[in-house]
């Protein structure tokens, strides 16, 4: 009877150890982009890249990022540009951080790929800071862009940055006129 109390007192403790350590391995931190492999859908619609852009062209952006792995999937499709595109990149408020290389230099066309950004970079994505931009041989310095927006029911995306550089989120589905 003694060695069986003795068995009990010396085992259960170390299985109550054993239990709470197998239970706080398996626990993850919490919040967007802390292992969470479940990806995030983004879009955006085009419009003119600025007021002085004349074109009828159309299309969208749509993305999807995975917090997990920090991976964003995109698809470019435009339609209508005055001129064959000949840039195309992905924008976070201002700088290009993901240039574009073998897409249609057509003036329509669809183009997908993907890209791993950073943490930083991931915090603008969810501000609503990233914009792509398509650029042509009439319009250069960039004929449209999109703003991807997370995909809600419902949402829209499209706008532009201001020419000083700086980021305002547009109205929704519009761009500055």
């Amino acid at each position: 009877m003694k060695k069986a109390l003795l068995k009990i007192f010396l085992w259960l403790p170390l299985c109550l150890i054993s239990i709470s350590f197998s239970g706080l391995t398996g626990c993850k931190k919490g919040g967007y982009g802390s292992g969470d492999n479940t990806s995030v859908p983004y879009n955006g619609t085009f419009v003119k890249s600025d007021s002085s852009v004349t074109t009828s062209a159309t299309g969208t952006l749509t993305a999807s990022f995975n917090p997990g792995t920090k991976e964003l999937s995109y698809t470019f499709t435009w339609q209508g540009l005055s001129g064959k595109a000949i840039e195309m990149h992905i924008h976070d408020a201002g700088p290009i951080i993901i240039p574009i290389t073998g897409f249609p230099m057509e003036t329509a066309g669809t183009f997908s790929g993907k890209a791993t950004i950073t943490d930083a970079q991931a915090t603008d994505l969810i501000a609503g800071k990233f914009y792509g931009q398509i650029h042509t041989e009439n319009y250069p310095a960039g004929e449209i862009l999109a703003v991807l927006t997370r995909d809600t029911p419902g949402g829209g995306g499209g706008g532009t940055p201001p020419p000083d550089g700086g980021y305002t989120p547009p109205p929704s589905g519009g761009g500055y006129n």
